[in-house]
């Protein structure tokens, strides 16, 4: 595709429905046309996660933060670092996940993005669970669990109930 919107939602369905190397594929071809785009670096690190290849997907989320900041995309700033800190933490590095995810709140919290607060929430709540701070996993599942409900996400309502599950 030469439309970036339909490559980036293809991907995006690509992924979901278990094909993530056709993903990719289809993110590589349409990545020299727009190189300056931080949603296509987005979208792999998403990928790269899905398929459990945290290191590569750190590597694409610090691509998007870099590009989303050049561009002044904050909203793509916010969910790569949400990216960031996932793939931070599942990578063992506690304390550069948390700070990306603090990162994303605040710029969630200016945007007003109760979704992406949500998301950082999670993120927050996966470290503290990697920590045996299951309390504060707790809390912060349930922060993720409201602020969720309130956009009427039900992919992220499922996940802080199943993580809320696990606490």
């Amino acid at each position: 595709p030469e439309n970036l919107e339909y490559a980036l939602k293809l991907a995006h369905a690509q992924m979901l429905s278990g094909r993530a190397h056709d993903a990719l594929a289809t993110l590589k071809r349409i990545a020299p046309a727009f190189p300056s785009d931080p949603r296509i670096d987005l979208e792999r690190a998403e990928t790269l996660a899905a398929l459990g290849d945290y290191r590569t997907a750190q590597d694409a989320a610090a691509a998007a933060v870099s590009k989303a900041r050049a561009s002044g995309t904050r909203l793509a700033e916010a969910r790569s670092l949400i990216w960031s800190c996932s793939a931070l933490q599942n990578l063992g590095q506690a304390e550069a996940a948390k700070a990306a995810c603090l990162q994303a709140r605040t710029i969630d919290s200016a945007l007003g993005d109760r979704l992406g607060l949500a998301r950082a929430a999670t993120g927050l709540g996966n470290i503290l669970s990697g920590q045996g701070d299951m309390a504060g996993a707790r809390d912060m599942y349930e922060e993720a669990l409201a602020r969720a409900r309130e956009v009427g996400s039900r992919r992220d309502m499922s996940g802080a109930l199943n993580n809320l599950g696990m606490v």
